[in-house]
């Protein structure tokens, strides 16, 4: 979503394109296409879109020039969610399939980016509270998201 610029991507993942909704009046253009596309992420100033694939590839757009660039590949495991870990956008997290509850970061300033786990996060952890009322005091299953220990 690049709301600053008014438009959302979405990826057509069996037509292999990305495209480009202006929010305004939700008028679609195609701005890539790439064979499996799953997740998308756009810079601030709008000029770039980062696209992960099933092919187990993050590459870079240049919406502006037309070009691309495959800026990750090796280790990686059908990214599908893409998202900044830094506001200055020279990070990129994204979860793996497998094994469950991986993250890895492609760190953009290496030239390819360097791929780095880092760390495994639960899905959830189960764990007991009290849960009381005015008429009686029960327990209840809670369930809470956190690192694994």
């Amino acid at each position: 979503m690049d709301e600053a610029h008014g438009y959302a991507y979405v990826a057509e993942f069996t037509g292999g394109h990305i495209q480009r909704i202006r929010l305004s009046n939700g008028a679609k253009s195609v701005v890539a296409t790439i064979a499996t596309p799953r997740g998308v992420l756009v810079t601030g100033d709008g000029r770039f879109i980062y696209v992960s694939t099933d092919a187990s590839t993050i590459t870079r757009f240049d919406l502006v020039t037309n070009t691309h660039v495959v800026v990750a590949s090796a280790g990686l495991n059908g990214p599908r969610y893409l998202t900044w870990a830094d506001a200055g956008e020279s990070t990129i997290l994204f979860p793996q399939p497998n094994p469950t509850g991986t993250v890895l970061k492609a760190d953009l300033t290496t030239t390819p980016a360097s791929c780095l786990r880092t760390r495994r996060i639960c899905q959830s952890v189960t764990r007991t509270r009290p849960w009381t009322r005015r008429t009686s005091s029960r327990s209840r299953t809670a369930r809470s998201e956190g690192p694994c220990h």
